[in-house]
């Protein structure tokens, strides 16, 4: 059924891909190359990095998706953040909280302030 994370592996996951988080030595590297591709790319909010590592070991950039899918139970940030014990209601209030500390005036607070 192909190699790779297309969209037969996407959809049809449960059988063919193993989601876990990676906490080691080799997720510590790609956490340091995604966080370092997030910020280079100024991307903000919330979103997802893309890393693989290539043949000895080092984590290399492959893509920034900052439209990252939010479908609960089905799209990876969400599996990501339920992973690190946050909830798909909270991930929705971390994204909201982080533009609108860039954009008080359209915050209720922000509002009442002007």
């Amino acid at each position: 059924m192909g190699e790779g994370y297309g969209y037969r592996n996407k959809e049809y996951w449960e059988d063919k891909v193993v989601i876990r988080l990676c906490e080691d030595d080799a997720g510590e590297a790609a956490a340091k190359v995604a966080l370092a591709a997030w910020r280079a790319l100024r991307c903000r909010d919330g979103g997802r990095v893309d890393i693989r590592n290539d043949a000895h070991g080092q984590p290399n950039f492959i893509e920034a998706n900052p439209l990252a899918g939010l479908r609960p139970d089905y799209s990876d940030l969400c599996f990501i953040a339920g992973f690190k014990g946050i909830s798909y209601q909270d991930l929705i209030g971390k994204i909201m909280e982080s533009f609108l500390r860039r954009h008080a005036e359209l915050s209720a607070r922000g509002r009442a302030a002007a």
